[in-house]
C-alpha cells in the first residue's frame, strides 16, 4: 500500500513538473496573485468591482488615509479599512468581506437591494457620501459662488463679477468642466458655466464598428450648434428679446489627479427596447489628456490603473475588475469577487471596458 502511495505521489510530482515546463509558472500558479478577493454578499459584484478599482489609485488611498482621523465618518472609516487590506504590501489574506461599506451606506440612508445594481451609479454614491462627510459645517454665499470656479479668478453674481480666492476641489477624483456658449451673430459669450464631475460619460457609436477612447474624447469636446438661445447682447441692441444660434463647447477647466471614464453601453432601440452596446473600444496604457484641452497646458500624461468590465445584458450580469497591484506596478490581476488571477496586459487591453481609471503620472 505504501508503494502505491509513493508511486502515485511520484506521478503527481512528474505531472506538476511537466505542466510547469509546458505552461510556465505564471499560468500554473495564476491564483497566487498577492491581492485579496472580496466576498460577494448577495449580488454585490458591482460593489466589489468598484472597491478593487479604487484600490488601484495611489492618490485615492492617500486621500482616504489622510482623511480618516480628520472627519471620522462611517464611510471614510469603512473605505480606510477596505483599502488597508487591498493595498497592503505584505498581505496574506485571500478574501475580505466589504460588509462594513454596506453598513456605512445604510447609515447614510442608502439601502442596497439584493438585485443587480450599476457599478457606475454606486461609484458616484460612494464619492458623494465621502464628500458629504468631509464637507464643512457652514458655507457662505461666496463659497456657493466659488463652486462654479474652483480654480479661483472672476465669478459671476447677480450684481456683476467678484474675484474669488482659489478653492481646491475635494478629492483626487473630482474635476471641473467649463461650458462655453458664443453667439454666432454678435460673437459675444454667455457667462461661463462650470460644473464638477467625478467621471466622464462617453457615448459609443451605434454602427457596430470598433472605436477608440481617443475618438470618443475628441467627440466629447467637439463644438456643436445650439438653436433658440436667448442672446443678451443682441436683445440689448434690438431692444427686444432675441434668440440666436450659439456655438457650444466643453473645456476641461480642472482635470483631476485620478480620472474615471464611464463608457455608456446602454442604448434604447424602438424595435428591441433596452439593449447593450458591446462594441470594443480600444484604450491606451498611457493617456495624454493635454490633447483635449484646446492646446492649453501642454502634456498631461495619465497611466491606466484599473478597468471594470461588465458581462451580461443591460439589466443583469456580472462585474469584474482588472487592476494594477500598487506595490508592484507592472503586475496586473483580474478579480471576480474572491477569484484572483495574474494576467497579461494584453488581456486587460482586450477587455470590453465599462469603466476606466487613470492616474496622473508624476514627473520626476
Amino acid at each position: 500500500m505504501m508503494n502505491v502511495v509513493v508511486v502515485v505521489a511520484s506521478v503527481g510530482v512528474a505531472i506538476l513538473a511537466g505542466a510547469y515546463i509546458v505552461w510556465g509558472s505564471d499560468q500554473l500558479f495564476r491564483r497566487k496573485a498577492r491581492c485579496p478577493g472580496l466576498i460577494n454578499l448577495g449580488n454585490t459584484c458591482f460593489l466589489n468591482a468598484v472597491l478593487q478599482a479604487l484600490a488601484s489609485l495611489k492618490a485615492v488611498k492617500l486621500w482616504i488615509f489622510d482623511s480618516v482621523d480628520k472627519y471620522n465618518g462611517p464611510m471614510t472609516k469603512s473605505l480606510y479599512q477596505v483599502l488597508t487590506v487591498l493595498c497592503a504590501a505584505d498581505n496574506t489574506s485571500s478574501v475580505y468581506s466589504p460588509d462594513n461599506v454596506l453598513r456605512a451606506l445604510a447609515r447614510h440612508r442608502w439601502k442596497l437591494t439584493f438585485e443587480q445594481q450599476d457599478a457606475h451609479e454606486l461609484y458616484h454614491v460612494l464619492l458623494s457620501t465621502l464628500e458629504d462627510e468631509m464637507a464643512p459645517n457652514n458655507s457662505t454665499l461666496l463659497n456657493v459662488k466659488m463652486l462654479n470656479n474652483p480654480s479661483g479668478g472672476d465669478v459671476w453674481t447677480r450684481t456683476g463679477r467678484i474675484h474669488a480666492p482659489c478653492k481646491r476641489s475635494v478629492g483626487p477624483l473630482r474635476g471641473t468642466i467649463r461650458g462655453l456658449l458664443k453667439c454666432c451673430v454678435c460673437k459675444k459669450n454667455l457667462p461661463n458655466r462650470c460644473e464638477h464631475f467625478h467621471s466622464l460619460s462617453l457615448t459609443l457609436p451605434l454602427n457596430g464598428k470598433e472605436c477608440s477612447l481617443d475618438r470618443c474624447l475628441q467627440q466629447f469636446v467637439q463644438s456643436e450648434l445650439v438653436d433658440n438661445v436667448d442672446c443678451l447682447s443682441c436683445s440689448k441692441i434690438a431692444s427686444t428679446p432675441v434668440k440666436r444660434t450659439f456655438l457650444k463647447q466643453l473645456q476641461f477647466w480642472a482635470i483631476p489627479n485620478c480620472l474615471c471614464i464611464h463608457i455608456n453601453r446602454t442604448v434604447w432601440q424602438s424595435a428591441d427596447g433596452l439593449n447593450k452596446n458591446t462594441v470594443h473600444m480600444s484604450f491606451p496604457l498611457k493617456l495624454d489628456m493635454g490633447r483635449y484641452t484646446g492646446g492649453h497646458g501642454g502634456t498631461r500624461l495619465y497611466s491606466l490603473q484599473s478597468v471594470i468590465e461588465h458581462m451580461g445584458g443591460p439589466s443583469s450580469g456580472h462585474y469584474t475588475t482588472y487592476r494594477k497591484v500598487l506595490e508592484r506596478t507592472s503586475q496586473w490581476v483580474h478579480l471576480s469577487d474572491t477569484a484572483v488571477y495574474n494576467v497579461d496586459v494584453k488581456e486587460v487591453l482586450d477587455a470590453t471596458a465599462y469603466m476606466l481609471f487613470y492616474e496622473k503620472v508624476v514627473q520626476n
